[in-house]
């Protein structure tokens, strides 16, 4: 058994290969298993308890959700970059729930892997020190008073405080990533794109979602 989990009136034991599901029906013989998923674990602390239902990485080194008895993959989108990571052990995970997002840190591979599920979206997170990515320093998270706490990653006591409000990391200069097909100026004059493709997607009013959002991005065209 590498992780346990409670919903309710069901236990998930999350073994090597499989996921035991376990109901609690009362009586003299209370449990008795109802479902048998043949999917494992690969990392203990990758489990992220969110109402009724988590999510994981399973051991085939894919990220799932486990709802009730179904279990369903939540990283095609982003599968061909996390095949390509080797640590999968040592992940551990996170629920953002101020932001929506599920992050999960590859503290070996120096990875930080973040799933936006109100909007079905996949991205990395990192911080960049001497020249070069990393991961967010961070060994713990929690949520008080609509504010959001970090616990250092080093053996050194701190807790941080993680805002929008701030123009700084922790005192040191944000920096600001952009990745182009052609590099426009290498001294910061003006440039002309004939080709600029935008993609968006649009939110559908429910009841339960009155005002949708929705996401864009764009691209320059390589032509």
């Amino acid at each position: 058994i590498r992780g346990m989990m409670i919903q309710k009136e069901l236990v998930y034991f999350f073994k090597d290969q499989s996921i035991e599901i376990w109901y609690n029906r009362g009586g003299a013989t209370p449990f008795v298993r109802i479902e048998y998923i043949e999917r494992g674990l690969a990392a203990s602390d990758s489990i992220i308890k969110d109402g009724s239902h988590s999510c994981f990485i399973g051991n085939d080194n894919r990220f799932y959700k486990l709802e009730g008895t179904a279990v369903s993959v939540i990283s095609s989108p982003y599968e061909k970059y996390i095949q390509a990571m080797v640590n999968f052990d040592q992940v551990v995970g996170y629920h953002f729930a101020k932001e929506h997002l599920y992050v999960w840190v590859f503290p070996i591979d120096g990875k930080v892997l973040v799933y936006d599920y109100k909007f079905n979206l996949w991205s990395e997170d990192n911080t960049w020190t001497s020249g070069q990515w990393g991961r967010i320093p961070i060994n713990s998270y929690m949520e008080l008073n609509n504010r959001q706490y970090n616990g250092s990653y080093n053996e050194d006591g701190q807790i941080f405080d993680w805002s929008t409000d701030y123009a700084t990391d922790n005192g040191d200069p944000i920096r600001v990533y952009r990745q182009f097909a052609v590099k426009p100026s290498e001294n910061g004059h003006r440039r002309r794109f004939n080709h600029l493709q935008f993609r968006l997607k649009r939110g559908v009013a429910t009841v339960a979602t009155p005002n949708p959002k929705f996401v864009w991005s764009y691209r320059l065209g390589r032509d």
